[in-house]
């Protein structure tokens, strides 16, 4: 999946998109990348940062996983909230274990 490796590549290289706007770019270059826009950006993206097929919209959505998982980092005793980056690492590594390294 082109947007799948493209996003995780870019969130290794992306701080946290605490708002709007920074996760807003950091799906254009992706896009930019990919050359995907509209659903078939989106949906992937959706589903990797989200595990949902559908929800918040995803400008609202990650910036509160961010700040989220800037939260609960400290010893607050909370259960840990995967930022956008290891949300993404943890998929595209169970992909690539499952089809062989191809992404």
């Amino acid at each position: 999946m082109p947007v799948v490796e493209a996003l995780a590549n870019e969130l290794a290289v992306t701080p946290p998109m605490t708002d709007r706007e920074q996760f807003r770019a950091m799906a254009t270059r992706v896009r930019e990348k990919t050359g995907q826009k509209g659903k078939a950006l989106f949906h992937p993206i959706r589903v990797v940062l989200t595990g949902e097929p559908e929800g918040l919209e995803l400008d609202v959505a990650v910036p509160a996983i961010e700040q989220g998982a800037m939260l609960v980092a400290g010893d607050t005793g909370l259960g840990a909230i995967l930022s956008a980056r290891a949300r993404a690492v943890a998929l595209v590594t169970a992909l690539r274990e499952v089809d062989g390294d191809r992404v």
